[in-house]
């Protein structure tokens, strides 16, 4: 018997495995040998189910166990690494961290409330506004500038501030 390497993302849940049964060298029947795989591993889990958005600072988690070989993406090693980040997709108590759950938080998010800055020569005006588009610094954003009846295009400058007319 000769049996073959199996292919594909390891470890995963089931996995089949080539086998060829020889005679004198000679193959003479070949088959699909099927195993089912669990690899425990200890990982971050999630304490509460979690809606999306949800900054990574407001979330509770705890140490447990889990499947790698059922797991699609890998486990979250470093829980220091998600500071700044918040949660993609809504997830539910008892699952693993994972990297795919994460995203990190722009500068500038869609519907939050943001100082917009305009420079007119020597004369510097700030108000408040809402951003319509999500963005980081150095990029532009359409914000609704409070009073205002139309969007416009602002730069974003930093965390909540952006400047238009630049």
């Amino acid at each position: 018997m000769r049996a073959g390497q199996p292919t594909g993302r390891w470890p995963r849940a089931r996995v089949a495995v080539p086998v060829q049964l020889q005679i004198n060298g000679r193959t003479v029947r070949t088959a699909v040998v099927w195993f089912a795989v669990h690899a425990e591993h200890s990982a971050w889990v999630y304490a509460n189910d979690a809606a999306a958005g949800t900054p990574f600072t407001r979330i509770n988690t705890r140490p447990g166990s889990i499947d790698l070989a059922s797991s699609e993406d890998a486990p979250v090693q470093s829980l220091d690494r998600l500071a700044g980040e918040r949660l993609s997709h809504r997830v539910q108590a008892g699952t693993p961290l994972v990297q795919g759950d994460f995203e990190v938080i722009p500068d500038v998010d869609r519907q939050q409330s943001v100082t917009v800055v305009v420079d007119s020569g020597a004369v510097r005006l700030q108000t408040r506004g809402t951003a319509l588009t999500a963005g980081n610094a150095g990029q532009a954003v359409q914000v609704l500038a409070r009073g205002a009846d139309a969007p416009v295009t602002a730069e974003v400058m930093a965390k909540g501030v952006v400047h238009v007319g630049r």
